[in-house]
């Protein structure tokens, strides 16, 4: 089982950086997201990030339709904050030819 299995694309430095994981909140699995120091996207201005996209067609939320989507937030006991500055740990965006970016 992967990441992308459900339709997902990668946006990060290396493919070791998401992987599915033994903890769920509401369910067995669930996707662990990891950026390290270092991580320098090539799609956005240098952020440092890891990230799941998917498109709009494959939501099937077109203009007037109304979808939900749920999702929990586990900062690990290892976590660390990244200095100096602000981080974002969850984002949806609307890009062209890109609905945004969930994690799954």
């Amino acid at each position: 089982m992967s990441p992308t299995d459900c339709g997902f694309a990668l946006e990060a430095p290396a493919s070791v950086r998401a992987s599915i994981v033994n903890v769920g909140r509401d369910g067995t699995t669930s996707v662990r997201l990891r950026t390290e120091p270092g991580d320098v996207d090539q799609w956005d201005a240098g952020q440092q990030r890891t990230d799941l996209s998917i498109t709009q067609s494959q939501t099937g939320c077109d203009p007037g339709q109304e979808q939900w989507w749920e999702h929990s937030i586990l900062f690990p006991d290892d976590f660390t904050a990244p200095t100096p500055g602000w981080y974002a740990v969850f984002d949806f965006q609307r890009r062209p030819g890109r609905a945004g970016k969930f994690p799954c």
